[in-house]
């Protein structure tokens, strides 16, 4: 809704933004511009942009790259350790939409599930407001059940487990919303 030319907040609150892009009057002259105003989960650089005082010649357009912020991948973290704790609490061997999951043959009880390792992932920009969640390093959990079948005694089983947290996070009201899958 603003911009910052020159450290003057110019307001966008009357100019249309017709397919996607603003023209504004100005000057010739150069002028740096950036987003006003501070996001927290969101930045971007400021561009310099040169207005001719040739009336046939157009200045280059700018375009902001929104880049997360360190709070952005924070809020997105919480938000996957949060899903975790959420499928751990469910004692289940394979709960729906849940990154820890193992298979097991047999009759199952008492499952227990611990995170030993967090997965690590990078944020990549997916375009129309959209990041994607790609796990650079898996993380462990370790998983532990009892098994019984018709021809088996039960017993005590412990598996470690690797997994991935890929998704998706979307701005929904200001705010970075994780989706776990695809």
């Amino acid at each position: 809704t603003e911009l910052d030319v020159n450290g003057v907040a110019v307001s966008l609150d009357d100019v249309s933004a017709d397919m996607g892009y603003i023209e504004l009057p100005a000057f010739p002259g150069e002028y740096e511009i950036a987003l006003a105003g501070q996001n927290e989960y969101l930045a971007s650089e400021a561009q310099t942009v040169t207005v001719s005082a040739s009336a046939a010649s157009y200045s280059e357009p700018i375009r902001f790259e929104l880049e997360p912020t360190e709070e952005f991948s924070a809020a997105v973290q919480t938000q996957i350790e949060d899903l975790l704790s959420s499928c751990a609490e469910r004692k289940l061997i394979e709960a729906d939409d849940c990154p820890i999951y193992t298979y097991a043959f047999g009759d199952v009880s008492d499952v227990s599930w611990t995170i030993d390792e967090q997965a690590t992932f990078e944020i990549v920009d997916y375009g129309d407001g959209e990041w994607y969640v790609q796990t650079d390093d898996r993380g462990v959990a370790t998983v532990t059940y009892t098994r019984s079948t018709s021809y088996s005694e039960p017993e005590t089983v412990t598996n470690e487990v690797d997994f991935s947290t890929t998704g998706t996070v979307e701005m929904v009201d200001g705010e970075p919303v994780y989706t776990y899958g695809y």
